[in-house]
């Protein structure tokens, strides 16, 4: 039983379809109910349900795999721990995983979505207007794609939990099979020479919409990334989650 958990953003698509093809394979992504497999919302439930629905269909033969369920890690780590569950934080280098996010919120907003528009705009007010930027549409969803990233990585740094690098696991073997411990003789076409897994969810077509570029450097740059006792830059800051 492995919950291998993300904000997103890290290739947990492509990592799901690779999870699949394990023999008698039960996978949750983007999820927080094990029984459903739906998608969150209003079948969420707490860690603690969560990992005795994984320790019963772990009884009946089933291999379970979850990713991408987005719990607190800090909160989420005891109830794991005691239910007998491997718990990791898979990452991505955070720059790469910050512009994923900020096309995926772009696409949010120019589908429509009021909701996002209005949490994105509350950005341009709390981060970039202090940051003596301007407050313009394309600033307001970086600053939102770096809150949205980093708060989770600063709590699963926090929470002590093993982190895994996206970029080893979906390129090495041995990173997946250690990462999920899955046996040796199991084959995935991912990696023996079969179609690649490669699903691009959240990817960017934002300049061809226009949009004026965010200033990264200046968002990225002006913030301080807090865990515990410690504040660091935004470059410290990667190189404590491996980058």
């Amino acid at each position: 039983m492995i919950v291998v958990d993300s904000i997103g953003f890290s290739g947990t698509h492509s990592i799901t379809e690779i999870l699949r093809e394990v023999p008698n394979s039960r996978v949750a992504h983007g999820s927080k109910n094990f029984d459903t497999l739906k998608g969150l919302g209003p079948d969420n439930v707490n860690p603690q349900e969560f990992s005795e629905q994984m320790v019963r269909a772990n009884k009946n033969g089933e291999d379970c795999f979850a990713v991408h369920c987005t719990f607190d890690p800090v909160e989420s780590k005891d109830a794991f721990a005691n239910a007998g569950i491997s718990h990791k934080i898979l990452m991505r280098d955070p720059k790469r995983q910050i512009r994923s996010c900020y096309a995926w919120i772009t696409k949010k907003i120019m589908d429509g979505d009021g909701g996002a528009l209005r949490t994105v705009t509350n950005f341009n007010r709390d981060l970039v207007i202090p940051l003596g930027l301007n407050p313009n549409l394309s600033n307001a969803m970086f600053a939102f794609a770096v809150n949205h990233c980093t708060s989770y990585a600063m709590k699963a740094l926090a929470s002590g939990l093993e982190i895994v690098r996206m970029e080893d696991v979906l390129n090495s073997e041995k990173a997946f099979m250690d990462t999920f411990e899955i046996k040796k003789d199991i084959e995935l076409s991912h990696f023996s020479g079969g179609a690649k897994k490669h699903v691009a969810s959240h990817k960017s077509k934002v300049e061809a919409l226009g949009l004026a570029k965010p200033d990264e450097d200046a968002i990225l740059g002006g913030l301080t990334y807090n865990v515990g006792q410690k504040s660091y830059s935004f470059a410290d800051f990667a190189k404590e989650l491996g980058y």
